[in-house]
C-alpha cells in the first residue's frame, strides 16, 4: 500500500480506529475507511483531521446509510459495506495507508447517504 496525501474525497485507507471507552457498538482497529473530508481543505486546523466512515464485509441492509460495494471497486480486495452510521473525525496520522480511490460514480451512492442523514437533500427547508 502506498500512501498519498489523503486529501481527495473517496479515497479507501487503511486507519486504525481506537477502542473507546465504555464499549459499544462501533467499528475498531485497523481497517478500511472512505475518506469524506480532509478537514485542512476547509480551514487550516490545529490539528490533522479527516472525516471517515468505516466499512465492514457485512452485508447489511442496503441504503441509505450502508452502502454497499462489490469486490474490486477502489482496490477493495473484498465487497463491503460502507457505515455512514459510524461516521467520525480522526487524527490523520491513525491512517496506515491507501487502499484505492472511488470513481465519482462509485462514491455517489455514500454522496446521497449522507445527504439524506443530515437533511440536505430537501429543497426547501422548514424551520420552527
Amino acid at each position: 500500500m502506498t500512501t498519498p496525501e489523503h486529501k481527495n474525497t473517496g479515497q479507501i485507507l487503511q486507519v486504525t480506529l481506537p477502542t473507546r471507552e465504555p464499549l459499544g457498538h462501533e467499528q475498531t482497529g485497523t481497517r478500511p475507511c472512505i475518506l469524506l473530508t480532509d478537514l485542512s481543505t476547509v480551514q487550516p486546523l490545529r490539528y490533522p483531521m479527516i472525516v471517515i466512515a468505516p466499512l465492514t464485509t457485512k452485508t447489511l441492509d442496503p441504503l441509505p446509510l450502508y452502502p454497499r460495494l462489490t469486490e474490486g471497486v477502489g482496490s477493495l480486495p473484498v465487497a463491503s459495506t460502507v457505515l455512514l452510521d459510524q461516521l467520525c473525525a480522526i487524527d490523520a496520522n491513525r491512517v496506515q495507508g491507501y487502499v484505492g480511490t472511488l470513481t465519482e460514480e462509485e462514491f455517489n451512492p455514500i454522496k446521497q447517504g449522507l445527504l439524506l442523514m443530515f437533511g440536505l437533500n430537501q429543497t426547501t427547508r422548514k424551520d420552527g
